[in-house]
Parts: C-alpha cells; sequence; structure tokens
C-alpha cells in the first residue's frame, strides 16, 4: 500500500476516534509492515535542517495485542500551535518541508493547521493554496479559510466563500455563519445578512449564545434596530454579552428610554451587571439633560463593580466632564489620582479640554510631568495635541511640541500627524510643512492632514501639489484624500484633467462606493460643464444599490438594505440639486416613493432642498406638508429655501409657525435666518427676530451673539451692534472681529481702531481675521493712508499671510490706487495663487492700465500658473480694453479646446472681446454657436453691434431675443438706448425708452436716463435734457451733467454750461474733466476773462488730469500713444497711418492738433 494511503487512513481514524486510535488485531498484523515503512523511513533531506526540528521526527509505538499508537501526530499538532500562537511564519515553513518528506500535505489535519498558522502570519495567499490543494475539504478547513478572510477584513471574499461552500453542499458551523455575518456586517449588506439569518434558521444547528450574539451585532450595525430587537425578545440564549450588546446598539442609535428599560430588565431577569455593561450606559447619559441617570448609574456601579476600577472611574470623569459637572469629575480624579493610572490622569486632561477649559488642562498635564512613576505616552501626548488644535491654545500646542520633542517621541507616526493637524488647524502652515518634511516615511494620515490644512486655508494648489507627490511615491489613495483633490479643484478651478484622474483612481481603487466622494465628482464635473459624466456617476450610484456581487435583484433587494439605500437617496438628491436637474430628482424621488420607506428627517431635507435648487419651491412646500414629522432640521431646510430665493416673509412665517409648534430653533437655524435679514431694508424684522431668538433656550449661544452683530453691522445700526456685544458673557476673538469688522466696514475706521486696542488690553490678540475686516473697510472708502496702518499692524503681530488676509491687503491697495504696492506681493511672495494673480490684474484693467495687466499676465504664465475661467475672463476684458485681437484668439482657441468650463459668463466675455476688437463677424459666430443663451448674451451681441454702430443688426437681434421668449432686462435697453445715442437716432431712442416701462414693465435707472440726456443733448434739445436731469431725485449724477456739459460745447451753450458745472464741482470739487470742458466751452463762445478765472480755480484746487492714452497692435507688437507725448519708438506702420489721418481730417476741413 503506498505510503500516503495509509497515512490518510491513519488520519482519518484519528479524526473520528481522536488523538490515540487503535486497529484490529487482524488489521494490525496485515498492515503492520506498511504502517512501519511509511513512518519509520527518515528523509534523507531531513539533516538540513535546523535544531528547531529536533525530536520531531515521527514514531510509532506496537503493543503485544496489536494495538498501535501514534503519539508522533500531537507532536506536530503541538509545534504547529506553538507556530501559530507566536506567528512564527519561518519555523512553520520549516515544519512544512518535514511534513511534506512524509507525505502529510494534502490530508485534512494538517491541512486545517496550517491555514490557521498562514492566516495567523498575514500569508493568506497561501493559506489559499494549502487549501486548494484539499481533495475533500470537510467543515473545519473551512471554517478556517473563511475565519482568515473574514479577520483580515477581507468581506467580499468572505462572501463569495460561503456561497461557494454552499453550493458545494457543505454545511456551515456556527462559526462559518458567524463569519459571514461578521462580513455582512461591515459590508453593510443588510439583505444578505437576514438570508444567513434565514439560513441558521433552516439549519437546525444549535443556537448558541455567539451565534445570537453575531446575528444582533449583524442587525444593530445596519441600522435595523427592529430587526435587532425582535431577535433579542424572542431567544432564549441571552447572556451578558447579549445584553451589553442590545445597549450599546440603543446607545449608538440615541435610543435613551430604550436603553433604561433594557436595563431594568436585565437586572429584573437576573443577569450579571459588569464593567461593559456601566461603561456604556455612562456614555449613554453623557449629556446636560441625563445627569441625574447619570448619577443613579454612578451609584450602582460603585455597589456591583470594584470601585478602583480605573475603566469605571474613566468613564465616570468623562460623563461629568461632557456633563459640564467638572466639580464632581474633579473629585473622582483627586480620589484615584494616587493609583497612578495614566488613563485616569488622560480623561481628566480631555473633561478640561472638553468644557473649553484649557488653561486647567495644560495645569494638570505639568502636574503630571512632576508625578513620580506616571509615564506619559503617545496617548496622552496626543490627547493634549487634539485640544491645542484651536488658534487660542496655539501657544499651549508649541510647549507640548517641546515636550514631545524632549520625549524624542517626535519622530512616532502618529503624534507627527497629531503635530501636523495642530499647526494646520492653527493656520500656521509652515509649521506643519516642517513636522511633515521631517517624517522619515509619510503614509496617508500624514498627507491627509497637511491637505486638509492647505485646503482650509484657500492654498488649493499646494494641496494638488501633495496630490501629485504622492501619486509619485505611491502612497495609497482613500476616501478622504480624494474629498481634499476634488474640493481644492472646486477652489482653485484646476485643469479639467486632475478631476478626470481622481475618477480613474476612484474606479479602480473600488472608491466609488463612496457616496460622500461620487457626490463631490458630481460636483467637479458640474463646475466644467461636463453634465453627462455628472448623470453617468449618478445612475451608476443607482444601479451599485440593486446589484450586490454574486446576487443580481430587483427593487424587493434595495428594499432590504436600508442603510445603503438610505445613504444612496441622500447622496443622488444632493448630485441632483448640484446639477439642477429636476427631472433625475423626481425619478429618485419615485424610486423611494416605491420602495414604501418611512421618511427620515435626512431625507426629508434633501427633498426640499432639491426642489428648492430646481426653483420649485411649491413641491418642496409640499414635500415639507406631507412628511408626518418636523424636527428643527427639516424646518430649518424650508427656511433656508426661501431665503435663498429671496422670500424673507415666507421664511419668517415659517420661523414664526416652528416656535408656536413649540418647537425651539438651534444656533444655525437662527444664525442663518439672521443673515437673510442683513440689510437696511429689513432693519425692524431683524430686531423683531432679535427678540424671538432671545427668547429661545439658545439666545445666548456665541454664534447667535456672532450673527446679531454682524447684521446690525449690516443694517448701518452700529448702536444695536454695539448693544449685543455689551451684552455678551464673553468677549472671544470671534466678538470683536464681529463689532471691529462692522464698524470699519460702515466707515468708522477710527472707532474701528478703538476696539483694536480694547481687544489687545483684554488679553485677545488680534488674528488674520480681524484684520481682514478693517482692510475691507479701507477698500470700500479708499481710505490707503489707514490701510498702510493696518498693513503694519499684520507685520507687527505676526499674522500668518493666509489666503484671505493677502487677498485683503491687495484689494485694499488696488481699490486705494496704489497698483505698486499691490504689486509688490508678486516679488515678496514666489507662490502665489491664482486668485491673487488675477486681483492685481483685475486691479490694473479698472485702473486703466491693460497693457501692464496684459505683462503681468505673461509673468504669470512664466511663473507656471495654469489658466482658469476667472483669469481667462480677466485677459479678455484687457484684451478688449487694448484690441489686442490675436491673443483673444488664442484664448478663444483654448478655451475651444475643453480645458476649461464653458461657462455662459466666459463665452460672453469672448463675444464682447471680438466685438470691442471689431471683429463682429467672430461674435456673431461664438454666439450663434452657443448652446444655452441667457440674457446676458444676448446684451454681450447686442452691446458688440452697438459698439461697432451697427443699429439694423442690434434691432434684429433684439427682436429675435424676444421672438426666443427672452425677456429683455435693464442692460438690453441700455445697450440699445446707447447705440441710439451714438447713432443720434432719436425718435427711435425715445420709443424703446417708453417701451421698456410700458411693454416690459422695467423702471428705468439713472443710466437709462442719463442715455436719454445725452441722446437730446447731441440732437440740440439742450433745454429739455437740462428739465429731464432737473425732475430726476437728487444724487451725485456726473456723468448727466457731464454729458449735458460736453453738449454746452458742441451748441456754445455757456449759461447752460455754468449750471452744469456748478452741479459738477458742487460734489466733487477736483473734476478735471468737467473743469476742461467748461474751459472749451468759454473760449468758443469768447469769453476769455472767464476761462482765466476758471483756470486759477482750476489750479488752486489742483483739478488737472492724467494725460490720454490709446492703443495699437500692430503684426503682435503693441503701441502705446499718450497725449502730447513723442514716442521714441519709432514704427513705419503708424507713422503711416498717422499721416493718412491728418490728410484725411484736412481734406474734410478739420485742423488736426497732432
Amino acid at each position: 500500500m503506498p505510503r500516503v494511503t495509509i497515512a490518510k487512513r491513519c488520519l482519518s481514524y484519528q479524526q473520528v476516534y481522536g488523538n490515540q486510535f487503535t486497529l484490529s488485531a487482524c488489521h494490525a498484523k496485515r498492515e503492520k509492515a506498511y504502517i512501519c515503512s511509511a513512518f519509520a523511513e527518515r528523509p534523507a533531506g531531513l539533516c538540513e535542517y535546523d535544531e528547531s526540528l529536533a525530536g520531531l521526527s515521527l514514531t510509532y509505538r506496537v503493543s503485544e495485542d496489536g494495538e498501535v499508537s501514534f503519539s508522533s501526530l500531537d507532536t506536530y499538532r503541538d509545534a504547529l500551535n506553538k507556530c501559530i500562537g507566536n506567528g512564527d511564519l519561518k519555523l512553520g515553513l520549516k515544519l512544512q518541508c518535514h511534513i511534506v518528506n512524509y507525505g502529510h500535505e494534502l490530508n485534512n489535519f494538517f491541512g486545517t493547521l496550517f491555514i490557521r498558522l498562514f492566516a495567523a502570519c498575514g500569508a493568506l495567499s497561501q493559506a489559499l493554496q494549502v487549501f486548494s490543494k484539499l481533495q475533500d475539504p470537510n467543515v473545519f478547513e473551512c471554517e478556517a479559510i473563511i475565519l482568515a478572510h473574514s479577520r483580515h477584513g477581507l468581506y467580499e471574499n468572505t462572501l463569495n466563500l460561503y456561497d461557494t461552500f454552499l453550493k458545494s453542499g457543505i454545511q456551515p458551523d456556527g462559526h462559518i455563519f458567524v463569519a459571514a455575518l461578521h462580513a455582512c456586517t461591515n459590508a453593510g449588506v443588510l439583505a444578505l445578512g437576514k438570508c444567513i439569518h434565514f439560513q441558521i434558521l433552516e439549519s437546525g444547528i444549535a443556537f448558541q449564545s455567539f451565534l445570537l450574539n453575531g446575528i444582533l451585532n449583524m442587525y444593530l450595525n445596519c441600522n435595523s434596530i427592529n430587526d435587532a430587537f425582535n431577535v433579542f425578545n424572542s431567544s432564549l440564549q441571552k447572556d451578558t454579552v447579549t445584553w451589553n450588546m442590545m445597549l450599546e446598539g440603543c446607545k449608538q442609535h440615541g435610543l435613551i428610554c430604550e436603553t433604561l428599560q433594557l436595563f431594568n430588565q436585565m437586572q429584573a431577569e437576573g443577569f450579571l451587571l459588569d464593567n461593559v455593561t456601566f461603561i456604556s450606559l455612562l456614555q449613554t447619559f453623557s449629556y446636560a439633560d441625563s445627569i441625574q441617570q447619570g448619577k443613579i448609574i454612578h451609584i450602582m456601579s460603585v455597589e456591583c463593580t470594584s470601585e478602583s476600577d480605573p475603566f469605571i472611574v474613566s468613564a465616570l470623569i468623562n460623563m461629568y466632564s461632557k456633563c459640564s459637572r467638572l466639580d464632581d469629575a474633579l473629585e473622582l480624579f483627586n480620589a484615584k489620582k494616587k493609583d497612578g493610572d495614566v488613563v485616569i490622569w488622560r480623561v481628566m486632561l480631555n473633561g478640561y479640554a472638553c468644557c473649553g477649559s484649557l488653561s486647567h488642562s495644560y495645569a494638570l498635564f505639568c502636574q503630571m510631568q512632576q508625578q513620580e512613576g506616571l509615564e506619559i505616552g503617545k496617548r496622552t501626548y496626543a490627547s493634549m495635541l487634539h485640544a491645542c488644535s484651536c488658534a487660542e491654545a496655539l501657544d499651549y500646542g508649541k510647549i507640548i511640541h517641546m515636550y514631545v520633542i524632549e520625549s524624542q517621541l517626535n519622530t512616532e507616526d502618529n503624534l507627527a500627524r497629531n503635530l501636523i493637524q495642530l499647526y494646520a488647524k492653527c493656520g500656521r502652515l509652515d509649521m506643519a510643512n516642517r513636522v511633515f518634511n521631517n517624517l522619515l516615511s509619510c503614509d496617508t494620515a500624514a498627507y491627509t492632514a497637511l491637505m486638509f490644512g492647505y485646503g482650509d486655508q484657500g492654498e488649493s494648489s499646494k494641496v494638488l501639489e501633495l496630490f501629485s507627490r504622492m501619486l509619485h511615491e505611491g502612497i495609497n489613495v482613500d476616501e478622504v484624500v480624494v474629498s481634499s483633490v476634488l474640493k481644492a479643484t472646486s477652489i482653485e478651478g484646476s485643469d479639467l484633467d486632475v478631476v478626470r484622474l481622481v475618477h480613474t483612481l476612484m474606479e479602480v481603487d473600488g472608491l466609488n462606493y463612496d457616496f460622500h466622494s461620487n457626490t463631490l465628482l458630481v460636483e467637479s464635473y458640474v463646475r466644467f460643464d461636463m453634465h453627462e459624466d455628472g448623470n453617468c456617476i449618478l445612475f451608476n450610484s443607482l444601479w451599485k444599490c440593486f446589484y450586490t456581487p454574486g446576487q443580481l435583484t430587483d427593487l424587493e433587494y434595495a428594499k432590504a438594505s436600508s442603510r445603503t439605500l438610505d445613504k444612496l437617496f441622500v447622496s443622488l438628491l444632493h448630485c441632483c440639486s448640484i446639477l439642477q436637474d429636476l427631472d433625475l430628482a423626481q425619478i429618485v424621488h419615485s424610486l423611494f416613493m416605491e420602495c414604501d420607506k418611512k421618511w427620515d428627517a435626512e431625507t426629508v431635507c434633501s427633498l426640499i432642498d432639491v426642489y428648492a435648487s430646481c426653483g420649485m419651491l411649491d413641491d418642496s412646500c409640499s414635500v415639507f406638508k406631507a412628511s408626518v414629522s418636523h424636527p428643527v432640521i427639516v424646518w430649518s431646510s424650508m427656511i433656508t429655501g426661501y431665503v435663498n430665493h429671496g422670500r424673507t416673509s415666507d421664511a419668517l412665517q415659517v420661523f414664526y409657525r416652528m416656535q408656536e409648534e413649540g418647537l425651539q430653533p438651534d444656533p444655525c437655524l437662527c444664525s442663518n435666518i439672521l443673515k437673510a435679514f442683513s440689510c437696511p431694508a429689513h432693519t425692524f424684522n431683524g430686531r423683531v427676530l432679535h427678540t424671538r431668538i432671545c427668547a429661545c433656550k439658545c439666545g445666548s449661544e456665541k454664534i447667535i451673539k456672532i450673527a446679531l452683530i454682524d447684521m446690525y453691522a449690516r443694517c448701518g445700526s452700529l448702536s444695536d451692534a454695539q448693544y449685543v456685544f455689551n451684552t455678551c458673557f464673553f468677549s472671544d476673538k470671534m466678538t470683536w472681529n464681529a463689532l471691529i469688522a462692522g464698524y470699519a466696514c460702515n466707515g468708522y475706521l477710527q472707532e474701528a481702531f478703538e476696539f483694536l486696542q480694547a481687544m489687545e488690553k483684554t488679553g485677545c490678540k488680534p488674528d488674520a481675521s480681524t484684520f481682514v475686516g478693517m482692510l475691507k473697510g479701507c477698500a470700500s472708502f479708499s481710505v490707503l493712508k489707514i490701510g498702510k496702518l493696518v498693513h503694519h499692524l499684520v507685520l507687527e503681530f505676526d499674522c500668518d499671510f493666509n489666503f484671505f488676509l493677502c487677498n485683503s491687503l491687495i484689494n485694499m491697495y488696488i481699490k486705494c490706487g496704489s497698483l505698486d504696492n499691490a504689486e509688490t506681493f508678486l516679488k515678496l511672495t514666489p507662490h502665489l495663487s491664482k486668485a491673487v494673480w488675477n486681483l492685481i490684474m483685475s486691479g490694473h484693467i479698472e485702473s486703466c492700465c491693460s497693457e501692464k495687466a496684459l505683462l503681468l499676465f505673461q509673468r504669470m504664465l512664466c511663473a507656471g500658473i495654469m489658466l482658469d475661467n476667472s483669469i481667462l475672463v480677466t485677459v479678455l476684458r484687457a484684451c478688449s480694453s487694448t484690441g489686442t485681437l490675436s491673443l483673444g484668439m488664442l484664448l478663444h482657441s483654448y478655451v475651444l479646446l475643453g480645458k476649461v468650463k464653458r461657462t455662459s459668463y466666459l463665452m460672453n466675455t469672448i463675444i464682447t472681446m471680438y466685438s470691442q476688437c471689431g471683429d463682429l463677424e467672430d461674435a456673431q459666430s461664438v454666439f450663434h454657436k452657443s448652446n444655452a443663451k441667457d440674457a446676458a448674451t444676448w446684451n454681450a451681441m447686442i452691446a458688440g453691434c452697438a459698439h461697432n454702430n451697427d443699429f439694423d443688426l442690434a434691432s434684429r437681434y433684439f427682436t429675435r431675443m424676444q421672438d426666443e421668449d427672452m425677456r429683455p432686462d435693464t442692460i438690453t435697453f441700455l445697450c440699445i438706448l446707447s447705440l441710439c445715442c451714438h447713432m443720434g437716432n432719436l425718435e427711435d431712442g425715445l420709443y424703446e425708452f417708453n417701451t421698456m416701462t410700458q411693454s416690459h414693465g422695467i423702471f428705468p435707472t439713472f443710466e437709462h436716463y442719463n442715455c436719454i440726456i445725452d441722446l437730446l443733448g447731441r440732437t440740440g434739445f439742450l433745454l429739455k435734457a437740462a428739465d429731464l436731469l432737473y425732475s430726476l431725485p437728487y444724487i451725485h449724477n456726473h456723468v448727466g451733467w457731464m454729458s449735458l456739459l460736453s453738449h454746452c460745447k458742441l451748441h456754445e451753450s455757456k449759461d447752460l454750461g455754468n449750471r452744469c458745472i456748478n452741479h459738477i464741482v458742487k460734489d466733487q470739487n477736483r473734476n478735471a474733466s468737467g473743469y476742461l470742458l467748461m474751459d472749451q466751452v468759454l473760449i468758443h463762445s469768447q469769453h476769455e476773462t472767464e476761462a482765466d478765472n476758471l483756470k486759477e480755480l482750476r489750479t488752486g484746487v489742483n483739478a488737472w488730469k492724467l494725460p490720454g492714452v490709446a492703443s495699437i497692435e500692430i503684426n503682435d507688437r503693441f503701441f502705446s500713444f499718450h497725449v502730447q507725448h513723442v514716442d521714441n519708438s519709432p514704427c513705419s506702420e503708424t507713422d503711416d497711418k498717422l499721416v493718412r489721418l491728418k490728410l484725411g481730417m484736412m481734406s474734410c476741413g478739420y485742423l488736426p492738433c497732432f
């Protein structure tokens, strides 16, 4: 008989009869020789192994009556079990080689042991190889391999193996069922878990407590609390673990009353209350309203458990701290701190931090340093660093950092990540980057922490740079990294290729199962106008809801998978809001109705939001009324919908109804509705709302006080803002910042400085947000002197130059006309974001320095900054101003390549650029190829026709606009009136002016009136133009009076000109253009004496204007011409053109002045 056959037969006997088995006497005599030959031979290669295998050779023993025993099998089993316990893969492999030489590898006994060995050592591939070689695996081998996959988190593989076992006819035991249930729990596959539960009931297997606990754990973690209660109530095999599991499940679902009922029932049925029971209960009652129940549990825990148990004490301290009962927590801590348990100290540190007492937390930490025999480990340092992760506690965080360095723990990965998070959240990205660069090995968590820091500060280019570095170094990308990168693309407007790369990674790594990442991806595609890609992602998500590996089901499966389905519907509805896709939203809504599921608050909020975002507020209201219960968040969604659509009165009515039904608004809702009334027209309603909110429990919350200060400041009622500030029981940095910004933005900069000094005296150090508010005020009122002083204070207080502060400083200098100071930021800061470059270029364009803006654009490209929509719009505006058609066409080609999103605003700017450069044909081509034309698109085309004096073409577009049901707006009529004005077409101009009011219901603005005044002046009706000006409400209408004054020059009307100049200099005594026009009026009417007097007055107020400038592009070269300035770089083309212009003017009877 072959060796392997005997070995398999002996092993089978051993599995049936135990480790010691016997053969009958006749069989022993017949097979004795074969057995001896099978086990007595020593392999030739055995001498090559080391001493660790000594004594493991197989031996046998045969008694006189023919009984044969194999004690060597026990020897191998014991040796392999030791390898499993120690995780000794090396010795296990040597044992495998030793056993193979005796022909035992393919038997079931050694197969089970080797599967367990490889699984314990993390070598699952080798475990699978052993399992695949087993010819007839039994339930023990199946149990070993499925447990191996389940314990290593390979839940999909676990379920696939389970399905394979069933198809092979293997009847699972309790451990296989539990492994499959564990996989369903972690994969969130409730429907499959229910199927396994049904199979357990059908199998007739003994319903032991560990199997019951596995079923309960699956239902609780899949958010099916009702199923869990049904199983629990119908079971008779409960133990203490079962009760604890139900208590924990009720805690996680916020079922306080049910938790108390279970606890009372557990006591009544006589089950043992252990530490786990009390810890779970104490965590359940860790909030202020349940402090009395918490105290009762405290008393019972002392009676039923050891009073010195550190875990119970820690849970008690944690409960009292979260209930803001620091005195009780401190009493417990003082009684137990001498025990030297570092956990109790750490919980007390966290308790102080939870209550906002960082100074006490730091003092206790210093006390820990002096305590003998108390070892401060990594977890304690991590807790302190987490507590200091706010700007106010940065100084404490720096000290803790020093302690970490002294303890030589600064290279520990977890602590390094905490340090990065600390500095990133405090805005000190330089320090965070330094810690990051000092890490020996950077993992995903370290990259994520730094990415979050740069993202919060608006440094999106740095986020994308870190992402590129991760890919280069082969670091794993998870859902958190994907979220950071996609958010960065939204802020920075990066290349579409980045979004597509992230999408590819999500598909390859399976990250597309994360609904949050799906939502962000849809947002990214929508920003680039890729709606088809966004819709594709939505339908893929919907498909995954109805598909599970190995089981394609219909809507019934989705009904059972409540956890997955709830998340899916909310995610899909949010994506529909982003896409503003009403049809798809209605499809998702219908599917939800078909599933016959209860409407939870989150789903109701999502439905209200999606209909509101699509402009269907009536549908939002219908969903609101149809929902059974209206918690605060549902009311908040309805109010937000009204606020976002400007229906403040409806929002206020809903808010009052909510209070009438006895619901108290939360701080976030109050803050949001206060923002809706932050304008002077709503001051009265804001005061009424203030009174209502003060009557609520949350009326004294800090966020409410800040929102009230901000609302009154925006309404211009600084006395009310000051009153709210004075009633604050706390005056922290945020309240000071709100008050200072309120005064500064209303022009009271001196008072804002006084508050800044008072803030510093209270020990509250100003930060970047403080100065951002002051800089806004300086920019709004063009107060350069104070703006420079604020800049000096920024440097003095060593504020972090984050994205917002840098932008505010640049904006202040631009609005104050100090372009040189704004441009210094380009030299001092080497790595500026796109937004900063765009801001400086826009400032130059607004200051009529478009040529310099184009030079800055070249510098920006050399710095490696990628183009986005905002930069393209700015540069196209510069091209329009300078007539640089070639660059404009190049940028248009870049847009056509699909590098950026083709927004309506961008395409309208391209139309304007072509029109301003005189290329009306290309402007029309862009217009006709535009798929989604809005009113602004039509206006751009009509304005282009007006700019090129093509009245007929403009009229045709105006008529087509109305034929296509596009309603003209104020801009449309302004373009038409401007064209009539330039053409001197008084009849058509007056007709369109009357039509605007009578047929379209558009109330004319001062811009419309100024067009009519200019038109009347051009056609010689000066007195009618003056009467119209006098009939308008008094306002600083300098444009209208300047227009009339220019026509007084043409028609030599000195008296009316004097009236015009008096109106102009009344409010602008240094209006150089007005003095110049009036001087020309007096000279043309031969009143030289009055002209001299005017000149003296003009000199006295220093009303002189800068020389005019014109520009032209010839053969890709740019030329500028200034009044009374000779160009030192002659060009034959420009000289020839000037000569031809002079000759043309002279032939018409004009005398050139150049």
